[in-house]
């Protein structure tokens, strides 16, 4: 199947599986992963896949921890890119502890999603 088909078939499960609310931040989720160069020269990318799109077509179906995962990577995909647009730094009378959370909640939210891609076999961003 080539590149096309796929990225079709991975947004068809994505909308399936989320509400009307995600479905921009799902598209852009898939986007990422297809844009994503490190994919390239992956040996497990075919295995990776199938796991992704299984873990889509199963949060389609059930109401379970796989439409639980895809929530909520939608919705911090939301706050990241919220974040992007105007991060939180504007007000100078910030608490450091405050900054602080707000510069390790981005690696932090990175760790997870890459703890989620090795553990579970996915292609997630």
């Amino acid at each position: 199947m080539n590149i096309r088909g796929q990225y079709r078939q991975f947004l068809q499960a994505g909308y399936a599986a989320v509400d009307s609310v995600n479905k921009r931040h799902i598209k852009s989720l898939i986007r990422q992963g297809f844009e994503n160069r490190q994919y390239l020269t992956d040996p497990e990318i075919h295995v990776k896949a199938e796991n992704t799109l299984m873990l889509l077509n199963n949060a389609s179906l059930r109401k379970g921890i796989e439409r639980d995962i895809v929530q909520n990577l939608c919705q911090l995909n939301y706050f990241k890119d919220k974040d992007d647009v105007r991060p939180p730094f504007y007000n100078r009378k910030m608490p450091p502890h405050v900054k602080k959370l707000h510069d390790d909640s981005r690696k932090e939210l990175e760790l997870v999603i890459d703890m989620l891609n090795k553990d579970l076999k996915l292609c997630l961003m």
